[in-house]
C-alpha cells in the first residue's frame, strides 16, 4: 500500500497531511521524473 504515500492526504483519516517540509515533495518529483527520463530512454532504445 504504497500509493497512499504519493498522495497528499492520509489514507487513514482522509484528511490532508501538515506540510513539515517541500523536501518530500521534492524528492518525490526528481523521482517521478527520474522514472520518466528512463522510460523515455528505454523505449528510445527498442
Amino acid at each position: 500500500m504504497e500509493v497512499s504515500h504519493r498522495f497528499p492526504q492520509d489514507a487513514e483519516t482522509g484528511k490532508p497531511l501538515p506540510r513539515k517540509g517541500p523536501n518530500k515533495e521534492r524528492v518525490m518529483m526528481t523521482s517521478v521524473i527520474i522514472l520518466v527520463i528512463l522510460l523515455v530512454i528505454s523505449f528510445q532504445t527498442y
